[in-house]
């Protein structure tokens, strides 16, 4: 979570709230506790508040009705319920990095203690007491949030300063190709949304299909016009040689193409391709790769580090309290974020 994407939207102005009938937490009450601490029920609302107030209008983009109380597993559990227990998670991060943050010398500075208060006084103020009561915020709360939230951003920092981001060409080199797929074991009912399997003269008769294409191409046929004279269309894309989603069969057989060869049909248990080779090295997604092997390595780094002290925290989690968080009452910004 970016510190100042949290203070913009602490700054931007008033949340409005939709049928407020009062959530009556007891801030004191215990959510969980660690070696020589505790986290209160106040602190972990307010964060658990704010994720809903953040995430709230995306997942309403992409979907219609309550979405909280959509069932997204199929075993009962809410899209409230997992948000919650994800904050419960990044809670226990912030918990963790706050308590070494002396082993990575990590201190708030004068300036960043100075705009955490204003940012906390401004949001009390600016708020009704409605409003503050369902998000159990004070300034004290919102204070300790944000300072956990800035000391997160630099102890990250500090964790993966020293991870190498030498990365050799051969290592980052990402290949660009096209590619025709012919799916020859399942098909999709648009109306239905249903797959089912093809029969054996169903599928004998689009193989024969993707056969003719290849011929056709083989031949000199425009790889896109035939594909699309067949009902088919040409992707394009790039791959690794540790990608995984390309199959293996394809990826082989790109592995040995020069640049602008097409293949033969590359028949596998459940579909026909027929690729062709466009640049043995795509220098930008290359680029882009190096930046992304990079970014893992930290990354790893960084929850290898985060593990190894969480392993020793006694970390304990009183699921009872945790029930009393809720996401009935829907948060929704009045103001748009600056």
């Amino acid at each position: 979570m970016k510190t100042k994407k949290v203070y913009s939207l602490l700054m931007a102005g008033v949340i409005g709230l939709a049928a407020l009938t009062g959530c009556g937490l007891n801030k004191d009450e215990v959510v969980a506790t660690y070696k020589d601490g505790e986290v209160k029920l106040g602190d972990f609302n307010f964060a658990a508040r704010y994720n809903q107030l953040t995430k709230g209008s995306l997942y309403k983009q992409q979907s219609s009705g309550d979405v909280w109380n959509m069932d997204i597993s199929g075993n009962g559990t809410t899209l409230a319920d997992r948000e919650i227990e994800q904050t419960l998670d990044e809670y226990h991060e912030m918990i963790t990095l706050k308590n070494h943050q002396r082993e990575k010398g990590v201190e708030l500075t004068k300036d960043e203690k100075s705009k955490i208060a204003e940012s906390s006084k401004k949001f009390v103020k600016d708020n009704k007491q409605e409003v503050l009561d369902e998000m159990t915020a004070s300034e004290s709360i919102v204070n300790d949030y944000l300072s956990l939230c800035t000391i997160k951003q630099k102890m990250y920092k500090e964790i993966v300063k020293d991870v190498d981001t030498r990365v050799s060409d051969e290592e980052a080199n990402m290949s660009a190709f096209s590619l025709i797929r012919v799916d020859t074991l399942r098909k999709y009912d648009q109306q239905t949304g249903q797959q089912s399997v093809y029969t054996e003269d169903e599928r004998n008769k689009i193989i024969a299909t993707a056969q003719q294409m290849s011929d056709e191409i083989s031949k000199g046929a425009d790889m896109k016009a035939t594909a699309e004279k067949y009902g088919y269309t040409v992707s394009d894309g790039t791959y690794s040689k540790d990608d995984k989603n390309l199959d293996d069969a394809v990826k082989k057989q790109l592995n040995t193409m020069k640049e602008g060869e097409i293949s033969k049909l590359i028949s596998t248990q459940d579909a026909s391709y027929i690729v062709r080779l466009d640049k043995k090295t795509d220098e930008k997604a290359t680029a882009d790769n190096k930046k992304q092997i990079v970014e893992k390595r930290k990354q790893d780094e960084y929850e290898k580090v985060l593990k190894a002290w969480q392993k020793k925290d006694g970390w304990k989690v009183k699921k009872s309290v945790v029930k009393k968080v809720s996401y009935k009452n829907d948060l929704s910004k009045k103001q748009k974020e600056k």
